[in-house]
Protein backbone atom coordinates (compact mmCIF):
# COMPACT_ATOMS: atom_id res chain seq x y z
CA UNK A 1 0.00 0.00 0.00
CA UNK A 2 1.47 3.35 -1.07
CA UNK A 3 1.23 6.26 1.29
CA UNK A 4 -0.44 9.32 -0.10
CA UNK A 5 1.27 12.65 0.59
CA UNK A 6 -1.40 15.22 1.37
CA UNK A 7 -0.64 18.92 1.05
CA UNK A 8 0.16 20.53 4.35
CA UNK A 9 -2.22 23.14 5.74
CA UNK A 10 -0.42 26.44 6.28
CA UNK A 11 -3.07 27.54 8.79
CA UNK A 12 -2.59 24.36 10.79
CA UNK A 13 1.19 24.84 10.81
CA UNK A 14 0.78 28.44 11.98
CA UNK A 15 -1.39 27.27 14.87
CA UNK A 16 1.04 24.46 15.74
CA UNK A 17 3.95 26.91 15.72
CA UNK A 18 2.16 29.40 17.99
CA UNK A 19 1.26 26.60 20.41
CA UNK A 20 4.79 25.19 20.38
CA UNK A 21 6.25 28.59 21.18
CA UNK A 22 3.66 29.22 23.89
CA UNK A 23 4.54 25.89 25.50
CA UNK A 24 8.26 26.76 25.32
CA UNK A 25 8.97 23.50 23.51
CA UNK A 26 11.93 23.77 21.16
CA UNK A 27 11.26 20.14 20.17
CA UNK A 28 7.74 21.01 18.95
CA UNK A 29 9.00 24.12 17.14
CA UNK A 30 11.62 21.97 15.42
CA UNK A 31 8.89 19.49 14.40
CA UNK A 32 6.92 22.31 12.74
CA UNK A 33 10.05 23.51 10.95
CA UNK A 34 10.76 19.93 9.84
CA UNK A 35 7.20 19.62 8.51
CA UNK A 36 7.70 22.84 6.56
CA UNK A 37 10.96 21.54 5.10
CA UNK A 38 9.33 18.24 4.09
CA UNK A 39 6.93 20.33 2.02
CA UNK A 40 9.67 22.56 0.57
CA UNK A 41 8.50 25.49 2.68
CA UNK A 42 10.11 27.84 5.18
CA UNK A 43 8.66 30.08 7.85
CA UNK A 44 8.72 32.90 5.34
CA UNK A 45 6.07 30.97 3.33
CA UNK A 46 3.51 31.37 6.09
CA UNK A 47 0.65 33.76 5.41
CA UNK A 48 1.25 37.52 5.26
CA UNK A 49 -0.95 38.08 8.32
CA UNK A 50 1.19 35.63 10.28
CA UNK A 51 4.10 37.81 11.37
CA UNK A 52 7.02 35.52 12.15
CA UNK A 53 8.97 38.63 13.18
CA UNK A 54 6.51 39.17 16.05
CA UNK A 55 6.88 35.53 17.11
CA UNK A 56 10.65 35.96 17.19
CA UNK A 57 10.22 39.17 19.15
CA UNK A 58 8.02 37.38 21.71
CA UNK A 59 10.56 34.57 22.06
CA UNK A 60 13.31 37.06 22.84
CA UNK A 61 11.12 39.04 25.26
CA UNK A 62 10.22 35.83 27.09
CA UNK A 63 13.87 34.66 27.11
CA UNK A 64 13.14 31.64 24.93
CA UNK A 65 16.57 31.80 23.29
CA UNK A 66 16.62 28.24 21.98
CA UNK A 67 13.34 28.73 20.13
CA UNK A 68 14.45 32.15 18.85
CA UNK A 69 17.58 30.54 17.39
CA UNK A 70 15.48 27.88 15.62
CA UNK A 71 13.29 30.59 14.09
CA UNK A 72 16.32 32.63 13.01
CA UNK A 73 18.00 29.62 11.45
CA UNK A 74 14.84 28.90 9.46
CA UNK A 75 14.86 32.34 7.91
CA UNK A 76 12.70 34.62 10.04
CA UNK A 77 13.73 38.15 9.03
CA UNK A 78 15.76 40.10 11.59
CA UNK A 79 14.91 43.53 10.21
CA UNK A 80 11.26 44.39 9.87
CA UNK A 81 9.21 47.37 8.78
CA UNK A 82 6.45 46.19 11.10
CA UNK A 83 5.94 48.75 13.82
CA UNK A 84 6.48 47.38 17.26
CA UNK A 85 7.95 48.24 20.62
CA UNK A 86 10.74 50.73 21.00
CA UNK A 87 13.44 48.06 21.09
CA UNK A 88 14.68 46.05 18.11
CA UNK A 89 15.43 42.34 18.35
CA UNK A 90 19.09 43.27 18.91
CA UNK A 91 18.15 45.61 21.77
CA UNK A 92 16.04 42.87 23.39
CA UNK A 93 18.74 40.20 23.10
CA UNK A 94 21.26 42.69 24.53
CA UNK A 95 18.97 43.57 27.44
CA UNK A 96 18.58 39.82 28.13
CA UNK A 97 22.37 39.54 27.91
CA UNK A 98 22.05 36.54 25.60
CA UNK A 99 25.51 36.49 24.00
CA UNK A 100 24.71 33.66 21.56
CA UNK A 101 21.53 35.32 20.34
CA UNK A 102 23.22 38.72 19.92
CA UNK A 103 25.94 37.04 17.86
CA UNK A 104 23.40 35.18 15.72
CA UNK A 105 21.36 38.34 15.07
CA UNK A 106 24.50 40.21 14.02
CA UNK A 107 25.60 37.31 11.80
CA UNK A 108 22.12 37.33 10.19
CA UNK A 109 22.58 41.00 9.24
CA UNK A 110 20.42 42.86 11.74
CA UNK A 111 20.73 46.63 11.48
CA UNK A 112 23.44 47.25 14.06
CA UNK A 113 23.06 50.99 14.65
CA UNK A 114 19.31 51.09 15.25
CA UNK A 115 18.19 53.35 18.07
CA UNK A 116 15.25 52.81 20.39
CA UNK A 117 12.89 55.61 21.46
CA UNK A 118 15.50 56.80 23.97
CA UNK A 119 18.08 56.95 21.17
CA UNK A 120 20.09 54.06 22.61
CA UNK A 121 21.81 51.56 20.35
CA UNK A 122 22.38 47.96 21.39
CA UNK A 123 26.07 48.86 21.92
CA UNK A 124 25.02 51.68 24.25
CA UNK A 125 22.85 49.26 26.25
CA UNK A 126 25.64 46.66 26.42
CA UNK A 127 28.00 49.33 27.79
CA UNK A 128 25.32 50.50 30.22
CA UNK A 129 24.95 46.92 31.49
CA UNK A 130 28.71 46.47 31.66
CA UNK A 131 28.62 43.25 29.63
CA UNK A 132 32.09 42.94 28.10
CA UNK A 133 31.22 39.93 25.93
CA UNK A 134 28.24 41.63 24.34
CA UNK A 135 30.14 44.93 23.87
CA UNK A 136 32.74 43.02 21.84
CA UNK A 137 30.15 41.72 19.36
CA UNK A 138 28.86 45.00 17.87
CA UNK A 139 32.42 46.35 17.89
CA UNK A 140 33.50 43.34 15.84
CA UNK A 141 30.65 44.09 13.40
CA UNK A 142 31.72 47.76 13.04
CA UNK A 143 28.95 49.40 15.06
CA UNK A 144 29.11 53.19 15.18
CA UNK A 145 30.60 53.88 18.61
CA UNK A 146 29.81 57.58 18.56
CA UNK A 147 26.01 57.52 18.30
CA UNK A 148 24.56 59.58 21.13
CA UNK A 149 21.33 58.77 22.91
CA UNK A 150 18.53 61.35 22.98
CA UNK A 151 20.03 62.90 26.13
CA UNK A 152 23.34 63.34 24.22
CA UNK A 153 25.12 60.72 26.34
CA UNK A 154 27.60 58.41 24.64
CA UNK A 155 28.81 54.88 25.35
CA UNK A 156 32.33 56.18 26.05
CA UNK A 157 31.05 58.35 28.92
CA UNK A 158 29.02 55.48 30.38
CA UNK A 159 32.15 53.34 30.39
CA UNK A 160 34.24 55.90 32.28
CA UNK A 161 33.74 54.11 35.61
CA UNK A 162 36.11 51.90 37.62
CA UNK A 163 34.01 48.75 37.05
CA UNK A 164 33.92 49.35 33.26
CA UNK A 165 37.61 50.02 32.63
CA UNK A 166 37.96 47.13 30.15
CA UNK A 167 34.99 48.41 28.14
CA UNK A 168 36.39 51.95 28.20
CA UNK A 169 39.68 50.69 26.73
CA UNK A 170 37.86 48.67 24.04
CA UNK A 171 35.85 51.71 22.97
CA UNK A 172 38.96 53.91 22.79
CA UNK A 173 40.84 51.30 20.75
CA UNK A 174 37.87 51.03 18.38
CA UNK A 175 37.65 54.77 17.73
CA UNK A 176 35.39 56.32 20.36
CA UNK A 177 35.59 60.10 20.17
CA UNK A 178 36.29 61.51 23.63
CA UNK A 179 36.02 65.09 22.35
CA UNK A 180 32.26 64.99 21.73
CA UNK A 181 30.46 67.15 24.27
CA UNK A 182 27.91 65.41 26.45
CA UNK A 183 24.95 67.54 27.59
CA UNK A 184 24.26 65.41 30.67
Amino acid sequence: MNSIHLPISINRLELRLKNAIASNSSKKVQQVIDDLLKNNLKLSNLSKKFHTYHLLQQCILQKKGTIAKLLLNDGVPVNSAISGPCNSLLHLATINQDVELVKLLLDKGIYINGQNTLGKTALYIAVELGNVEIVKLPLHHQADINIAANDSSLPIYLSNQPDKEEIFKMLIINGANVNIKCKR
